[in-house]
């Protein structure tokens, strides 16, 4: 497996090294989370997300 380096937004000093969670086998149960930050088209973005993300079985939770 290829190696991926993320970025951590916090400010942290000293970076921590952190594995990666398993993959899920499906979305049938997770819940996922969208949130809109108002940028414009946000909203028909996230729709779109959204549509697709049910589709595949996942519930989906919008904040603003």
């Amino acid at each position: 497996m290829s190696e991926i380096t993320m970025l951590d937004p916090t400010s942290e000093l000293s970076p921590v090294e952190k594995q990666l969670l398993p993959r899920l086998e499906g979305l049938g149960d997770a819940t996922v989370g969208l949130l809109d930050i108002s940028k414009p088209r946000g909203k028909e973005f996230l729709d779109e997300v959204q549509r697709q993300l049910e589709e595949s079985g996942a519930k989906v939770k919008r904040y603003a």
